[in-house]
């Protein structure tokens, strides 16, 4: 199962939504105000180190990875 970390008005985010649910990947969407600080950093963390600065975030398996990933 899939993560999509993401904010409210991010277009991205939305596409990327609904791309998933267009090729029937589940996934659970989090916006990212709602998670707690300490968490909030340690995804930014991730998503650094893959050299992605911007929303959504996708989260497999406890990591961070591109969306080209998903939709090979």
């Amino acid at each position: 199962m899939l993560t999509v970390v993401g904010q409210e008005n991010c277009i991205k985010c939305k596409m990327t939504r609904q791309k998933l649910k267009t090729k029937n990947i589940g996934y659970d969407y989090v916006p990212f105000l709602s998670i707690g600080k300490e968490k909030q950093e340690k995804i930014m963390m991730k998503a650094k180190k893959k050299g992605l600065l911007n929303f959504p975030i996708i989260i497999k398996d406890g990591e961070v990875i591109r969306a080209e990933e998903v939709f090979m």
